[in-house]
């Protein structure tokens, strides 16, 4: 599931105007790594911190997922190879997170599932997502996994523009995803999309 907030639109009286016209301009010191043990309370506060101010999932599943998003909950992730959980930190502090599960079955070729995006509620805007998405492209290219999928639903406008700006499309659906979908209580979709490892002369 991708996840997006509304974008913050407050603007900083004590930035020069070129900047506060356009927020994306602001120079931000973003790095991306994988989580570890370390960092899992913050991260943890992190995801519960956009739950909280999510706009898109009803109130009932913002509190299922958070009551599943806990600290072991990430300490067990961390143990799994097929799970990828990805930060991305500003001087040290996490603004954003990306979980991805890599799926590995008969009627499809690998992929990876993206099952939460999500960004600081006040750092939205700023590329964040973008960052997250070219390292994990790095990382499941070189386990030589090209193929990526997300369920999004109906309602969740932002997050399907996004996944649109990111290259995701409806033409490939998973199949053992598509057949999952009945199961769900809200209407949506599987977008996915391919990154093709260059060749190698």
């Amino acid at each position: 599931m991708i996840e997006a907030t509304p974008e913050a639109r407050r603007e900083s009286t004590d930035l020069p105007q070129t900047l506060r016209r356009n927020p994306l301009e602001i120079p931000l010191n973003i790095s991306v790594e994988r989580l570890t043990l370390q960092d899992i309370r913050a991260y943890n506060d992190l995801v519960h911190r956009v739950l909280r101010n999510s706009e898109l999932i009803p109130l009932e599943d913002s509190k299922k997922l958070a009551k599943e998003r806990t600290e072991n909950y990430y300490k067990n992730q961390l143990k799994n190879f097929d799970v990828m959980i990805l930060v991305a930190k500003e001087r040290g502090k996490i603004v954003g997170g990306m979980e991805v599960q890599m799926k590995f079955e008969e009627d499809s070729e690998p992929y990876g599932y993206v099952e939460w995006i999500g960004v600081d509620p006040n750092k939205q805007g700023k590329k964040i997502g973008k960052k997250l998405y070219d390292k994990y492209d790095r990382e499941i290219k070189s386990r030589g996994i090209t193929l990526t999928a997300a369920y999004i639903a109906d309602k969740n406008k932002p997050a399907q523009a996004f996944a649109l700006k990111m290259g995701y499309d409806m033409t490939n659906p998973i199949r053992s995803e598509e057949r999952d979908k009945e199961k769900r209580k809200e209407s949506g979709a599987y977008y996915t999309r391919s990154t093709k490892i260059p060749n190698v002369a």
